[in-house]
């Protein structure tokens, strides 16, 4: 089962695209879009209403309530979502293979945008051992803009924070740190100086999706990053990754 969600940012106008079909075939007819956002610890649950066709769900910034959440479901499987105020597992319509993602595009207020095709796994949102991630494959030290959106989903609908570093590996140097929450779009502005090859973002708390936005000339790049271990060719990456993770969990202690 995967999740969906729009960009929150004052600057920046989002719209999400969302298909009715799977890679090989159609939805269901009666497949609906349900929305889930955090309020009072507590877990609401709204049908959306938004623009469709025959093929996509479309949802726009005039739709989009701040840090809501969006997933596929028959009406009957949505109601059961929530158990126990925590967010549950119900249908495997999304589980495709390739994955199954929408459309997530930006515009700024010069007209330049960018998109990606984004998800948010189920399995991502129990977790909570961290993210690391290199600054310079997709920022530019030449940008008048450098961001990172941060994007967290935690199955309770609690607001809790959690860390981020900026590390230099090589002189094992936390550069900037601060506090990022849980169930929200959290934007981090990224200093030019920092885009090097040895600059990492570091989080040992806290999970999510790192989402790289650079803007120069009102041209925009917009891609989130991939786990570590993908850019790794050997066969151990996965000890290597996880040796790299302690050496800068023993930084930032």
């Amino acid at each position: 089962m995967n999740f969906f969600f729009c960009l929150d940012d004052t600057n920046i106008n989002s719209k999400l695209t969302i298909p009715k079909f799977q890679n090989e075939q159609n939805l269901k007819q009666s497949i609906l879009l349900f929305s889930l956002h955090s309020q009072n610890n507590k877990w609401i649950l709204n049908k959306t209403e938004c623009d469709s066709d025959c093929d996509f769900f479309y949802i726009k910034d005039k739709d989009h309530i701040h840090n809501t959440i969006y997933f596929l479901a028959q009406e009957n499987d949505a109601h059961n979502i929530i158990k126990n105020n925590v967010i549950s597992n119900i249908n495997k319509l999304t589980d495709t293979n390739p994955a199954f993602r929408a459309n997530l595009e930006i515009e700024n207020e010069m007209g330049g945008f960018s998109s990606y095709q984004s998800d948010y796994p189920f399995d991502m949102i129990k977790i909570s051992n961290g993210i690391l991630s290199p600054l310079s494959i997709l920022l530019t030290e030449n940008a008048d803009i450098n961001k990172i959106y941060f994007r967290n989903i935690f199955f309770k609908p609690t607001a809790h924070n959690g860390n981020y570093y900026i590390i230099n590996k090589k002189q094992k140097k936390i550069l900037e740190q601060g506090i990022i929450e849980t169930n929200k779009t959290n934007i981090i502005h990224i200093k030019n100086d920092f885009i090097n090859e040895e600059n990492y973002f570091f989080t040992s708390n806290i999970s999510g999706i790192p989402i790289y936005f650079s803007q120069k000339n009102n041209h925009i790049s917009f891609e989130h990053t991939h786990p570590p271990h993908q850019y790794i060719l050997s066969e151990d990456k996965y000890s290597l990754v996880k040796n790299l993770k302690k050496n800068f969990n023993e930084i930032i202690n």
